[in-house]
């Protein structure tokens, strides 16, 4: 079985089309590693900086919303 050129252009163009789609895949990814490495950066620059703690903690998801801290 032969293909005909038209097909095997669109077969060629379609795994381009692939190849490009995976370099951009692989780009936001690294992009997306790098934007969160920046945001714990700043959190954990903040945190040192004014003695608090800003990530949630598994027991931070278990209190009531209701208590107010006390004084």
């Amino acid at each position: 079985m032969t293909m005909s050129r038209s097909t095997k252009q669109k077969l060629q163009e379609l795994a381009l089309e692939v190849k490009l789609l995976k370099e951009q895949k692989a780009q936001l990814e690294n992009k997306n590693e790098k934007k969160a490495a920046i945001f714990d950066m700043m959190i954990a620059i903040a945190e040192q900086e004014y003695q608090v703690e800003a990530r949630k903690t598994a027991s931070a998801n278990k209190k009531s919303t209701t208590q107010l801290p006390k004084d």
